[in-house]
């Protein structure tokens, strides 16, 4: 193929010995398919026509060019948008056949379109109830215009925002993904720590629940208030507590070879002792 000109191209091909090619003979480009598809159509055209010699050139006039799908196409617009596309891609095809001579007749294709035209028409309740419906909706978002156009124009701005702080958005998120992988690690490492601190805490909780436990517990928390006032009260002269120890209970535990050079009376004594304050501020 050579191009002549802009748009223009001569095309070479050969043909069977068999197949008469003669002055009046004539070559289209006809379209084998939708998908775009061509080829080279050759018409004998008069049969008593002079028989072309080797090498010889069908002129420009008796050639003819592709058809134009896309304004055929265009032209049927309004009715393809009605259609599937099933019926869109046969009735393209037929068109396309019809026009390029291949077969079939006007009359045939107005048959056609004329019935595809008239199940369009048997929907004509259904395309009805479509536009009351759209009718409605248009209706209803005419009256809520001005909220419809607050959210636009608030949308418009959250995008805005959101675009300005792209980069800080993304780093975030990097960042959001690296505390996940750290506290992944942490709740891992730490996991069997508060298990364990879960069973001491069901121990501890056991111990509390004994009624004479219980009962202890029940007095501190009622004392607690007034001996949180005396302390915020001690407070108050500086960074300090003054404490006056009036009672201590406690108790030494000796090595076995000491404890068995003193009498058991003083070991038993030592083990567990009790001292009091006899100044008149712990007689209360």
């Amino acid at each position: 193929m050579e191009i002549h000109g802009a748009n223009q191209a001569m095309i070479s091909f050969t043909v069977k010995s068999e197949v008469p090619m003669t002055t009046d003979s004539r070559a289209s480009i006809r379209f084998l398919n939708l998908v775009g598809d061509r080829y080279l159509a050759l018409e004998q055209g008069d049969p008593q026509a002079e028989r072309l010699s080797d090498g010889a050139t069908l002129p420009v006039s008796q050639t003819r060019p592709a058809l134009n799908l896309t304004a055929l196409f265009n032209g049927f617009q309004p009715l393809f948008a009605a259609l599937n596309p099933e019926d869109v891609n046969q009735l393209s095809m037929n068109l396309i056949r019809v026009l390029q001579g291949e077969g079939g007749t006007i009359t045939g294709l107005l048959q056609q379109t004329g019935e595809l035209t008239n199940s369009l028409a048997d929907r004509d309740q259904l395309i009805g109830e479509v536009i009351v419906n759209l009718t409605t909706l248009m209706q209803t978002v005419d009256g809520n215009h001005q909220q419809l156009g607050d959210l636009i124009t608030n949308l418009e701005k959250w995008t805005g925002n959101v675009a300005r702080d792209r980069f800080t958005i993304g780093k975030s998120l990097e960042n959001i993904s690296t505390l996940s992988v750290t506290l992944s690690d942490l709740l891992t490492e730490t996991r069997p720590l508060l298990k364990q601190d879960v069973a001491q805490l069901r121990r501890l909780f056991t111990v509390l629940a004994r009624p004479e436990n219980k009962a202890m517990l029940d007095e501190a928390l009622e004392t607690l208030p007034t001996m949180l006032s005396r302390q915020t009260r001690i407070g108050v002269y500086g960074s300090w507590y003054n404490y006056y120890l009036c009672e201590f209970t406690g108790g030494i535990v000796l090595p076995a070879e000491l404890a068995d050079t003193l009498p058991p009376d003083v070991v038993k004594q030592i083990a567990q002792f009790t001292m009091h304050s006899t100044v008149d501020r712990c007689k209360r």
